[in-house]
């Protein structure tokens, strides 16, 4: 199982790009998405929820208590394929600074691992919902 937290962004990056087909990618992202840690059952609210995805998606952004203060992200989703976006949202941004988070171009670090060209338009939307999510929530606190 992989570790969420230890793993960097640009292995992630490589790791994708030494795959060779679609099947490939769709298996990591599977394994991804089964490395998400348990969210708590009273996080699964209305307010928490992703709206535009096909499947229930939860993304609830916060930030450690210690300074300086980084981004942190539990999330969920009955979708395992979108339990796999959530996990390489968790990649991205868990541990950034709040102006880090807001400024970063996530749509751009999502197409290095070209998974975009992969997503259904609905997947796609939901993809964008937790992005949304995530970078208003660091603009709050940037």
């Amino acid at each position: 199982m992989t570790d969420l937290l230890k793993t960097r962004f640009e292995d992630l990056v490589s790791e994708f790009r030494e795959l060779d087909d679609r099947d490939a990618e769709l298996e990591l992202l599977l394994e991804l998405g089964g490395s998400l840690p348990l969210f708590p059952e009273a996080k699964r609210t209305e307010e928490n929820k992703v709206h535009g995805c096909l499947s229930q998606a939860w993304v609830v952004p916060s930030l450690t208590e210690e300074a300086p203060h980084t981004l942190r992200l539990e999330a969920d989703s009955d979708s395992q394929i979108v339990a796999g976006l959530i996990a390489v949202l968790i990649v991205l941004f868990n541990g950034r600074t709040p102006t880090e988070a807001a400024t970063l171009d996530a749509r751009g670090a999502l197409k290095e691992i070209g998974l975009e060209r992969h997503l259904s338009p609905q997947r796609r939307n939901g993809l964008y919902g937790m992005l949304r999510r995530v970078q208003t929530f660091a603009k709050a606190f940037a």
